[in-house]
């Protein structure tokens, strides 16, 4: 029987050049796998229909804070789609910038007092990586996945024109990253031949996900809070007349 020749270290480097040289294709073609699960708050059933007319004739202040899960910049752009949001749904809105209030002049006039003040405070909860998973990630040129993950929420609270405390939720959802070939091949894969449009993992789905959950509360959220407030004043002015009545008077 015939002995194989010893590897020589030209041949070891060569091995080496090869093993890297597949680990930079599998990392060319890998993508990353973003997968948006709801949690407290977003899962919340909701019944009105964003395209309809639910804040019809009311004035809205927004106000989006910036904190450490968005920066001023992505604040600004949340606050600019939920406005949006609000007036394809009958609002006046007005974004109110840290520091503002609502008796602002803006090219000379007073802007009227708002119905509903919407508060919009998202942050950090928790953030996980996992050193095994990006471990067996490099030994598999990728075709494992290496996971890391971050849970968020979002603060919402409304208040009526006079500050009263309307509506207060917190609405709570996880982003799970996996790094990989193995994992984003098998989905895109699966995303072109088997999912909906609306129903793929790949590219920006998880992002589409989450303002759907997102604008769908805060619609509903919203809502209630007008409701809750003309119902305060309808019965604020039903006790007005019991209160002004003289002493004796039938």
């Amino acid at each position: 029987m015939p002995i194989p020749p010893a590897r020589t270290a030209r041949h070891r480097r060569f091995g080496l050049f090869r093993a890297v040289g597949w680990f930079g294709v599998c990392v060319s073609l890998t993508g990353c796998l973003k997968v948006y699960q709801p949690m407290s708050g977003l899962h919340t059933p909701v019944v009105v229909d964003v395209q309809a007319p639910n804040l019809a004739d009311v004035r809205v202040a927004l106000r989006c804070i910036p904190g450490d899960l968005f920066d001023a910049t992505e604040a600004g752009v949340l606050c600019e789609r939920v406005s949006v949001l609000f007036e394809n749904q009958g609002a006046e809105v007005q974004v109110i910038e840290e520091g503002g209030f609502f008796e602002e002049v803006v090219e000379g006039e007073e802007v009227e007092p708002a119905d509903l003040t919407v508060r919009l405070e998202g942050r950090k909860v928790e953030q996980a990586t996992y050193p095994l998973s990006w471990v067996l990630c490099a030994g598999s040129f990728t075709l494992l996945p290496g996971v890391r993950e971050h849970t968020f929420a979002t603060d919402v609270i409304v208040r009526d024109a006079k500050g009263f405390l309307l509506a207060t939720e917190t609405l709570e959802g996880r982003l799970v990253e996996r790094f990989g070939f193995g994992p984003y091949f098998g989905n895109w894969l699966m995303d072109r031949l088997a999912r909906d449009k609306d129903e793929r993992l790949t590219g920006d789905g998880a992002n589409r996900d989450i303002s759907e959950d997102l604008y769908a509360q805060l619609s509903q959220i919203t809502f209630n809070a007008k409701m809750q407030a003309e119902v305060l004043r309808q019965d604020a002015q039903a006790d007005a007349p019991a209160a002004l009545a003289p002493a004796g008077a039938p």
